[in-house]
């Protein structure tokens, strides 16, 4: 599978505005206040008992992941492995595995 043109521009416009000053950065954050809304309350219904600010940190943690690997991936593939190594399914099953590591160990 591929991102496609639509899904590049996509991934490169996050991640850009991702690191725009004001007012870049406040209006695309608030165009997607409610799919962050909506991660915040998966990690709540999963990974029960945390403050406020540990979800929200969460998000913004696997956040910068999620733009990072999307706008940095080609070279990243080009620095570690051949391209039939990468298959976006797996890749993306590792980095959820990586993140919902990282929220659980601090939980348990």
């Amino acid at each position: 599978k591929k991102l496609g043109k639509k899904g590049e521009t996509l991934s490169m416009f996050l991640g850009r505005a991702h690191s725009e000053p004001e007012p870049v950065y406040s209006m695309v954050d608030a165009h997607y206040a409610l799919c962050r809304n909506e991660f915040i309350g998966a990690f709540k219904r999963h990974i029960p008992n945390c403050s406020e600010s540990q979800y929200q940190w969460y998000f913004e943690f696997m956040l910068s992941l999620i733009v990072c690997f999307l706008t940095r991936n080609k070279p990243v593939i080009a620095r570690y492995s051949m391209k039939s190594d990468w298959d976006v399914d797996d890749v993306t099953a590792c980095l959820v595995a990586f993140c919902a590591t990282g929220m659980a160990k601090e939980h348990s």
